[in-house]
């Protein structure tokens, strides 16, 4: 996560892996130091997580195809 440009924390690849269906795990900061008067920005870089991997593209549509473990 990022504020204004700015990594939020100093954590990396956080929170840990957990059952998803039992367990959702979550990380919380104080980001009242990094947020400035007016507009802000936040950005947030998100996974698939390790429920999906991937199997290819589909050569039509050029897109990737994702399968659940399930």
């Amino acid at each position: 996560m990022s504020i204004n440009g700015e990594k939020v924390g100093d954590h990396f690849l956080d929170p840990g892996w957990t059952q998803y269906s039992k367990h959702a795990l979550y990380v919380t900061f104080d980001i009242t130091s990094q947020l400035q008067q007016g507009n802000n920005a936040i950005g947030v870089m998100l996974g698939n997580g390790f429920l999906l991997y991937w199997r290819g593209t589909l050569p039509e549509t050029n897109r990737r195809l994702w399968l659940s473990k399930k």
